[in-house]
């Protein structure tokens, strides 16, 4: 039983962080978000009644603690007053001063603010415009804002809710890992084909060959899950985004390089070719994947002048299932190919016993 478990923990803890990513992952909620905010334009000097439509939110008619503030770069003004409307729904009145875009005297977006006890900190960027429609009766007074509202966190734990990536936040357990999987069997990969050439043995051939195979599934299923992504975040499966033509281009040369070890016979001198060509594979890799993209615009978070995930994006309940899912996928990985290269010296040895 020892021996066994000494054998298989490294599985065993993969298995259970992959059943915590998935159940976890997709079980517990996001924390309440806004959705919409109607009208979405105001006129300066006049009072407006907002109504906040809420995800995820069971506000109760009896609370009394909800606060609404609007607020610009220059500006934060809090609602005269804030009331619940129905569990998902809040109505928040704010009367709009003449001196709010005296400096500009242009539209000014506005995001929408609620804080609450229970659902913490709510927040809808840009959500609503500020419009100037009487230049003449404005004065050049400073507006008397309201001091910043203080961050709060929602007590029932939930994963951030982003607007723009919603639900799909969750695809952080999935996509991104499994590329950080591809990354290491695709570096596994490399360093077997440099030990193939520095000591000549075969089974540094079997390494690379395998790892390779499994650095291009993992590489794939990242596509496919980033190709899901991409459809709800920026509309199409496959916007013209450098990162996704480098993941597809470095995914083409390892698809040559398993054609490659097809179209020759000869044992040793597929492996020396193929070692020589996986070793500046991965460089190109490199070069499309993470250097390219930053060199130009991209839509990927932290390429091309886009910001990374923040520490609001990627806070401690993400990182909770985030981290184990890169080691959990990572883990499945090696696993598979490790069964992988098992089979090809099981295969060998028959053909050596057949010969």
């Amino acid at each position: 039983m020892h021996s066994i478990f000494k054998q298989w923990w490294w599985k065993i803890v993969g298995l259970i962080f992959l059943t915590i990513i998935i159940i976890g992952g997709l079980y517990l909620p996001l924390n309440p978000g806004i959705i919409n905010t109607t009208p979405d334009t105001v006129t300066i000097g006049e009072q407006v009644e907002l109504k906040i439509q809420t995800y995820n939110a069971t506000f109760s008619k009896d609370d009394n603690h909800v606060q609404a503030y609007i607020k610009s770069k220059k500006h934060i003004l809090q609602a005269d007053t804030a009331f619940v409307i129905d569990a998902n729904q809040v109505a928040a009145i704010f009367t709009i001063p003449y001196e709010i875009d005296s400096i500009s005297l242009t539209n000014t977006s506005f995001d929408i603010i609620v804080l609450d006890e229970e659902h913490g900190t709510l927040t809808q960027r840009n959500a609503i415009q500020v419009q100037n429609t009487n230049i003449e009766a404005l004065d050049m007074k400073s507006v008397s804002s309201a001091v910043a509202p203080t961050v709060l966190k929602a007590k029932k734990f939930g994963f951030p809710n982003r607007e723009i990536l919603q639900e799909s936040i969750r695809n952080l357990f999935f996509h991104v890992p499994m590329w950080f999987g591809m990354v290491f069997l695709l570096f596994f990969s490399f360093i077997s084909s440099i030990r193939y050439l520095g000591k000549n043995e075969s089974k540094f051939d079997v390494y690379a060959a395998a790892a390779a195979e499994g650095g291009l599934l993992f590489g794939t299923l990242g596509i496919i899950t980033g190709m899901c992504w991409a459809k709800f975040t920026w509309g199409a499966p496959w916007p013209n985004d450098p990162k996704l033509n480098g993941a597809a281009i470095a995914m083409l040369i390892y698809i040559a390089y398993a054609i490659l070890r097809k179209s020759i016979s000869d044992p040793i001198r597929k492996a020396k070719v193929s070692a020589v060509y996986n070793i500046f594979a991965f460089f190109i890799y490199l070069a499309f994947v993470f250097i390219y993209p930053r060199l130009t615009d991209s839509l990927h978070p932290g390429n091309g002048g886009n910001p990374a995930f923040s520490n609001a994006d990627l806070d401690n309940r993400l990182r909770m299932f985030f981290y184990p899912a890169v080691m959990g996928w990572s883990i499945l990985g090696f696993w598979l190919v490790s069964l992988k290269i098992r089979y090809k010296f099981a295969h060998q040895k028959l053909i050596e016993i057949e010969s």
